[in-house]
């Protein structure tokens, strides 16, 4: 019997590290550098900006959506499997 997928923690597990990368981007284009990936992320999430807040509402929404997705595709894929 195969073993079922632990959705939760998988959905969890994206949502840390979504906003981890959130943060090194946020961290990164604060000291000037990887500028073309912040543009990005600026242009890509609607609270992210380089300011300690936005760092912060973009790591918020990141996890926010990851987690929702993953979240999803993970119980979908149980679900077929």
């Amino acid at each position: 019997m195969a073993k079922k997928i632990k959705v939760l923690a998988v959905a969890e597990a994206a949502a840390i590290i979504s906003a981890a990368w959130m943060l090194v981007l946020g961290v990164l284009g604060k000291l000037g550098l990887y500028t073309n990936g912040v543009e990005q992320m600026m242009k890509w999430h609607v609270f992210f900006s380089l300011s300690w807040g936005g760092i912060i509402l973009g790591m918020l929404e990141g996890a926010v959506f990851s987690f929702a997705i993953v979240y999803l595709f993970a119980w979908v894929y149980g679900k077929l499997s």
